[in-house]
């Protein structure tokens, strides 16, 4: 049976390009996958090379920045947490529509 798996792992090369590969792999058993990502990261521009959905969050870096930024992130992170249960309940949403009712719809909105 296919399933639906999200790949989260973006911001450098070495984290990107192994997710890639797995997910290349993934879609070659059958299975869907879609990725979440920061529209400034690596993920930004090799994902969408590689014809597999993102979706977009906003979350800043911790290494190597200053107190600020640092701080910033931590506000982002719930946000960020956020929107990704968010896009994870949408699609959920989705599947049991289809289940149940025969039909999905990729614009299930969740409250």
């Amino acid at each position: 049976m296919p399933r639906t798996f999200v790949m989260a792992g973006g911001g450098t090369g070495g984290h990107v390009l192994p997710a890639l590969a797995v997910a290349r792999e993934l879609r070659a058993r059958g299975h869907q996958v879609r990725f979440v990502g920061v529209e400034r990261g690596m993920e930004a521009k090799l994902v969408p090379a590689a014809n597999f959905p993102i979706e977009w969050i906003a979350i800043g870096g911790l290494n190597r920045v200053g107190f600020r930024q640092t701080l910033a992130t931590h506000v982002f992170v719930s946000s960020a947490q956020s929107a990704s249960m968010r896009h994870a309940t949408q699609r959920l949403v989705a599947v049991l529509q289809t289940a149940f009712f025969g039909q999905s719809s990729e614009f299930v909105q969740v409250v």
